[in-house]
């Protein structure tokens, strides 16, 4: 199954599709590995971010200060040459890039068939709560993926495994060091005061849950509660290892194959 399998089909029908990735666990790694497979259908990409990212190998970068009219040119030029390329607002601190912000997102539907948006950070961490500026989710998004690391799944709570530990303990009334289980890590994915209420009512919603290489029994455990919570699809993978599978409601997660 390929990773572009977490988007709405049919993919060969897209026409200005924007699709924001959000929480954890790969969010960058995930959009490069959508973005590559869906060159190969001749497809036109745009990538960017509303927060900040780090330019991605042998992807031509389009940066829009100071820039005029000529940009949409540019724009069209470049996406019929390369089929995919990244845009941000300008650099920042060498060579990592800034954002653009939400509004402008929209304006990229005319040029490619899909806007492949990073729309969070998490400083590396496989799990986040949120402040009340974040996510920074473009108002025009047609789906947003939330992306998780397994690895998190009954460890403990602190500033290793959760971006803003502290403040997800004040949340949802928990000790730092206290066990993540897939119930609590459910509540911040489901609930309104977490991921969901952060989300444009009029976007869908698809969960993968990456880095089942480092524990496919704990990313399962994960997958099987929320599919009794949630009718969204969920996925379980590993993008370091090319895999990827849709937890399907008939389907108990002993039959999943990830090897």
């Amino acid at each position: 199954m390929p990773f572009y399998s977490l988007l709405d089909p049919p993919i060969n029908s897209f026409k200005g599709q924007i699709i924001s990735v959000i929480g954890g666990g790969g969010k960058s790694s995930l959009l490069k590995k959508i973005g590559q497979e869906l060159v190969k259908l001749n497809l036109k990409v745009i990538l960017t971010t509303t927060t900040k990212i780090e330019p991605f190998p042998n992807t031509a970068v389009v940066l829009l200060q100071g820039r005029g009219e000529d940009i949409r040119e540019e724009l069209t030029y470049m996406l019929d040459e390369l089929k995919i390329i990244m845009v941000a607002k300008k650099r920042y601190h060498g060579n990592k890039l800034v954002g653009v912000n939400p509004e402008v997102v929209q304006k990229f539907k005319k040029y490619a068939n899909i806007v492949l948006v990073e729309a969070d950070g998490a400083r590396q961490r496989p799990f986040k709560t949120h402040m009340p500026h974040e996510p920074v989710i473009p108002a025009a998004t047609d789906k947003v993926i939330i992306v998780i690391g397994s690895e998190i799944v009954h460890k403990p709570l602190n500033d290793e495994t959760v971006h803003r530990a502290d403040l997800f303990a004040k949340k949802w009334n928990m000790e730092l060091e206290a066990k993540l289980t897939p119930k609590i890590i459910a509540k911040e994915l489901l609930s309104t005061a977490g991921y969901i209420g952060k989300i444009p009512l009029t976007s869908n919603v698809a969960i993968f849950i990456n880095k089942t290489d480092l524990n496919l029994d704990r990313a399962k455990s994960l997958a099987e509660y929320l599919m009794k919570k949630c009718d969204y699809p969920i996925f379980l993978g590993s993008i370091k290892n090319n895999s990827i599978v849709q937890v399907n409601p008939h389907q108990t997660t002993e039959r999943f194959d990830l090897v």
